[in-house]
């Protein structure tokens, strides 16, 4: 999937996607990880998205992500995560 924010080791608030399908793949994906492994790390979503992960980025994430909103933004689409945890 290619995002408008195509960077390296950029905060995940602020990654465009470009559908709402995507959008909602995403969010999907990253529900269904925490459901199989009790979490899902900001490497897990920047993975998702096509971004370069850091090796901090694989130990913070959420534990869950219910009540999470997709909104529409100028350029596409943000899924407006809560702030991740340390999952050290």
């Amino acid at each position: 999937m290619s995002i408008q924010n195509d960077k390296t080791s950029q905060s995940y608030d602020d990654l465009i996607i470009p559908t709402e399908d995507q959008a909602s793949t995403v969010l999907k994906r990253m529900q269904d990880q925490i459901e199989i492994y009790g979490a899902a790390t900001v490497a897990d979503f920047f993975d998702l998205l096509g971004v370069t992960a850091t090796f901090e980025d694989a130990t913070r994430g959420w534990k869950d992500l219910d009540g999470v909103q997709i909104r529409s933004v100028y350029a596409g689409y943000l899924i407006d995560l809560p702030r991740a945890i340390n999952l050290r």
